[in-house]
């Protein structure tokens, strides 16, 4: 419960962070007058009525709220557009490289005794006993 609490108090603050609540109150204002033309329109010209451009009260809210958010919110500059741009791009690939020398510790054996004292596999392989 405390988890989903804390998903949704986030998504809350992205959301409020980007604006969004000017436009939900933007679709709730067209809904409001969508709904009062069409009780005495067509809903096509209850529609066309909508989105004419005829603002009501709560429409002229929402325009001066993001006019508002936008004197607010700091211009970008070109080295903010410069850092997003280095974060997106890929970076270089780091490859490691072989090691020139060996690791201290390690001795490697002669080639002629490599193998000694070992018996060669038994041919043919022997049979599971079930």
């Amino acid at each position: 419960m405390r988890r989903h609490l804390q998903v949704y108090g986030c998504l809350a603050a992205w959301l409020f962070a980007t604006g969004c609540q000017w436009d939900l109150m933007q679709v709730i204002a067209w809904g409001r007058m969508f709904t009062g033309y069409a009780q005495t329109m067509s809903l096509t010209a209850a529609t066309q009525e909508t989105f004419s451009g005829e603002m009501c009260s709560l429409c002229k809210v929402v325009q001066k709220g993001k006019e508002q958010q936008e004197k607010n919110t700091p211009p970008t500059t070109e080295l903010g557009k410069a850092k997003l741009l280095d974060t997106l791009l890929p970076s270089a690939t780091v490859m490691p490289m072989a090691p020139t020398r060996r690791p201290l510790g390690v001795v490697l054996a002669p080639p002629g005794l490599v193998g000694r004292g070992r018996m060669p596999p038994p041919l043919p392989p022997p049979r599971a006993v079930a």
